[in-house]
């Protein structure tokens, strides 16, 4: 078995414990992100009732896309800084 626990260094396996929990903390914060991206665009989108739907879109994507864009950027730096060491 090509790649199991058993197989693996134990400075492989610290590493990797490292980045998993690196990329754990990202994605938590990153959740935490989006609703508070979510609760702002629906705030804003219920002063006016009227034209909740592109209030809401209007506020709630220049907040998502580069909330998104730093995501990917951000995980791939931890994965090319567990590749470097």
């Amino acid at each position: 078995m090509h790649g199991s626990d058993a197989e693996t260094a134990p400075e492989d396996r610290e590493f990797s414990i490292i980045n998993n929990a690196k990329i754990r903390n990202l994605t938590i914060g990153v959740n935490l992100l989006l609703l508070i991206e979510l609760c702002v665009a629906m705030f804003f989108a219920a002063q006016d009732p009227e034209n909740l739907t592109p209030v809401f879109f209007s506020v709630f994507l220049p907040l998502l896309i580069p909330t998104i864009i730093g995501t990917i950027i951000a995980k791939r730096l931890i994965i090319k800084h567990e590749k470097k060491t």
